[in-house]
Formats: C-alpha cells, structure tokens, sequence
C-alpha cells in the first residue's frame, strides 16, 4: 500500500484568502470539530454539518468555498454524498466547490476512488493537522473564479395528505 505523496503546492502562504469559507461535513461530532479547527486556526470561517442532506442545501443556498468530507468511518457513505454533490452542483448550475476528501488509509486505491466519485484532492487522517489548511488553500488558489451563476427558485411543497 503507497502513501499518499504530499501536494506540490503544500509551501503557500500561511492564511487562507479573507472571508473563505469552508464546509465541514462528517457523522462525527468531534472529528468534525477538529477538522474544523484545523482550518480555523489556517484562516477559514467553517460551518460544521452532520447530515449529507443538510449539507447538501445549505451548499445550494450559499455554496462554500471549499468542502471537506470526512469519509469516516463510513467511507461508502461518504463516496455516494461525492457523487451527489457533484450531481447536484450540475443540475442546479451551481458553481463547482473543491472538495478535499478525509480518509483513514492513505493507499492509492483510497485516493483513486475519491478522485473518481469527486474530491478534488484526498488528504490522510493521519496527517490533517499538517496538511488540511495548506491543501484547502491550494484548491481555493486554482478555483475558477467568476460570477456565481443564478440558483433556480427554491419550491417548498406542505402536504398533510
């Protein structure tokens, strides 16, 4: 099993752009609590979800900046909610957030499936506190930049049927 190379982009400056905001999301309330401080104390405001389907609307009604997937400790899970936001970023026209995947096994099979369902880049859990703030600026850095295309009318339907 390969580790996971480190990114050549890892030696950025040491703060992520001013009012970045990432999303966090993950079963866990504590890993996503770390997670969430290691990009806080790297510059990000985060907003930290449990449920992929809260996640999911709230990045339809303010996509994040960037999106960090915690695919512990159900990655089969967390490869699915992938393949739907990109799926939903698609179908609402949204603009395309880079996701930065969270993985317990740092094997190239690992980070191959991720890449595939999604994420943009894959980082280890092992190595998070060094690594998660400088690769979510790196994604920030090559994102395309533009106008944020219109989001279709939300439509709520309340049925007592």
């Amino acid at each position: 099993m390969s580790m996971i190379a480190p990114s050549p982009v890892c030696d950025e400056a040491l703060t992520a752009p001013p009012s970045a905001f990432a999303l966090v999301v993950g079963e866990h309330i504590l890993d996503t609590a770390a997670l969430a401080g290691a990009l806080r104390a790297g510059g990000f405001a985060t907003l930290q979800m449990r449920s992929h389907t809260a996640a999911l609307l709230t990045a339809w009604i303010d996509p994040p900046d960037v999106v960090v997937l915690d695919l512990e400790p159900t990655p089969f899970r967390g490869l699915r909610l992938l393949a739907r936001w990109r799926a939903l970023e698609q179908a609402c026209s949204l603009t395309r957030a880079p996701i930065l995947a969270i993985v317990g096994s740092a094997g190239e099979q690992t980070r191959q499936r991720c890449l595939k369902q999604g994420a943009d880049d894959v980082v280890p859990r092992a190595l998070v506190d060094r690594l998660l703030a400088r690769r979510a600026r790196a994604l920030l850095r090559d994102a395309p930049r533009g106008v944020v295309p219109a989001r279709p009318a939300l439509r709520v339907v309340v049925s007592d049927a």
